[in-house]
């Protein structure tokens, strides 16, 4: 730790931060054709739905300074009405709608062996040349990255686009092929808005500030940007078992992950990951975390409190209504290395600074 106040590239833990809940209870998808059992969640109510689309809208527009070349390519079935509510998104904030084109993967799915009756399936033809195109696929959720590569492998049978680029309403993790959404709703909408934080934006990052009113912060947003951080903060009650033992506190800090609230650690290992990459590993005492996906916690001194050793924190969660209520969080276990590599941001930080 070098200030008591700082960005977060130079101080990646800050003296409090606010993080959006960003996941709540995962459900469990059935693939198709297989008769295993489904349960879902709600992940956003209606106007969250429609604040996630119209930053994704944003972003496209952002990283696509010519949107005449862009083709949205929805894929059957929930990613087509989602593509046809971007494109109108994107005519509205940047003058330009860009086509939608259906497309169903079936014919290239590596699990057809495996199927029993095979769906009807729906040709492959675009009106509009995919040759030199930004393709964006957009569905409403990624989770192995199966159904992205059989989309791209059907694209590329069109023609050569210039790139190929996912966009996901939400990331659920647990990939089984290298595919990274360079949009995603629920996993990197936080990300935005810390770069912009980092970047001086303070237009931008106010949008996120204003939550803070709630719990009668009314700071200027300048102040803000220099004294609290803005990530994500994933709950589960025992994560870290399997394969999240190597992988999953990286590609969480990736997304701008922040913090972990669980019931326990599924392994030491996992907990340890966390923390050198600059994550707080908060522990919750009941069997019951009160969070919902679309809320935000907040906790200011937190570095302060880091730096004394602090075992428990009082964090304030926002409810989406601007309801307020405290919820007990505990950091225990925290050795004075680990503490070190907490407030540098992460292991390799604090390395650098030895």
């Amino acid at each position: 730790m070098r200030d008591a106040e700082g960005l977060c590239t130079r101080l990646p833990l800050c003296c409090g931060f606010v993080c959006p809940v960003a996941v709540l209870r995962q459900g469990i998808f059935a693939p198709y054709g297989r008769k295993n059992h489904m349960q879902t969640v709600d992940i956003a109510d209606a106007a969250a739905f429609e604040r996630t689309l119209r930053r994704l809208a944003h972003q496209i527009l952002e990283n696509n300074p010519e949107p005449e070349q862009v083709l949205l390519v929805g894929i059957l079935r929930r990613g087509v009405p989602l593509a046809e509510e971007l494109a109108g998104l994107m005519e509205r904030f940047g003058g330009v709608r860009p086509p939608v084109e259906t497309l169903d993967i079936t014919l290239y799915r590596d699990d057809l062996s495996e199927l029993g009756d095979l769906p009807e399936v729906r040709p492959t033809q675009f009106s509009t040349p995919v040759a030199g195109k930004t393709v964006i696929l957009v569905d409403d959720v990624i989770y192995t990255g199966r159904t992205a590569r059989a989309a791209m492998e059907a694209v590329i049978r069109l023609g050569r686009p210039a790139r190929i680029r996912l966009a996901v309403m939400v990331d659920r993790g647990h990939r089984e092929l290298p595919i990274d959404p360079e949009y995603v709703g629920k996993a990197k909408a936080v990300q935005v808005y810390e770069k912009a934080r980092v970047a001086g934006d303070a237009a931008k990052t106010a949008e996120v500030y204003e939550v803070l009113k709630a719990v009668g912060v009314n700071a200027p947003t300048e102040e803000l940007m220099k004294t609290t951080g803005i990530g994500s903060v994933l709950y589960a009650k025992r994560p870290g078992d399997g394969s999240a033992r190597e992988y999953a506190a990286s590609c969480q800090k990736v997304l701008g992950g922040l913090a972990n609230i669980c019931i326990e650690y599924a392994t030491k290992r996992y907990r340890s990951n966390c923390v050198n990459w600059g994550m707080l590993p908060f522990t919750y005492p009941d069997d019951n975390i009160n969070l919902e996906v679309g809320e935000y916690v907040y906790l200011p001194g937190i570095r302060k409190a880091v730096e004394d050793g602090a075992i428990r924190f009082e964090a304030t969660i926002i409810g989406k209504d601007g309801s307020t209520r405290t919820m007990e969080l505990e950091l225990n276990g925290v050795t004075e290395a680990e503490k070190k590599v907490l407030l540098a941001g992460s292991l390799i930080n604090s390395y650098k600074a030895e």
